[in-house]
């Protein structure tokens, strides 16, 4: 019985100490977002240089009259508003290729190459009036370009009308 308790007694000693080392540095969070781009358009072909989102809508505006050009509130994507369309949205995801991308239920999901860019066309994206351009950046990172319409059903050709206006400024792997 004695050596029972010995062992427990060791055995606590050893997961107890396996818990109390010392780690350098300051504690932080580790991140589950994306980053926040510095808001510069990067064409450079490293793949780390990720584009910043309003700077993408923000070069083609004029082009596609589109206006309220803004960061989403956690400063990761980008909106604007069209006149034939409802609204217009950029995002940019560094750690999530093409191959992750999840095109809901009723999304109907077709290969699409954008200037010799590898991408998908997601018809029908959230509703029947929704469509989604999403381009490969790299095998792990994508760019997505979503128009809502609210009774026109053109999103789909406003979209790839974006996507291949934004295609240059996008870095290659």
């Amino acid at each position: 019985m004695h050596r029972a308790a010995l062992s427990a007694l060791l055995l606590s000693v050893v997961v107890l100490s396996g818990c109390s080392t010392v780690e350098p540095g300051s504690p932080s969070a580790a991140g589950t977002s994306r980053p926040v781009s510095s808001g510069a358009s990067s064409t450079s072909s490293s793949p780390e240089a990720l584009p910043d989102a309003c700077a993408l809508l923000e070069k083609v505006a004029s082009e596609f009259s589109v206006t309220n050009v803004e960061k989403s509130s956690d400063g990761e994507d980008c909106k604007g508003d069209l006149p034939e369309v409802r609204s217009v949205m950029i995002q940019i995801y560094p750690d999530l290729g093409l191959a992750e991308h999840n095109p809901g239920s009723q999304g109907v999901v077709s290969d699409i190459d954008v200037n010799g860019r590898p991408g998908k066309l997601v018809e029908k994206a959230l509703t029947k009036f929704d469509c989604a351009v999403v381009l490969e950046l790299t095998k792990t990172s994508r760019v997505d370009i979503f128009t809502s319409a609210s009774v026109t059903n053109d999103s789909c050709a406003v979209a790839q009308q974006i996507a291949k206006a934004i295609e240059p400024d996008l870095p290659r792997s």
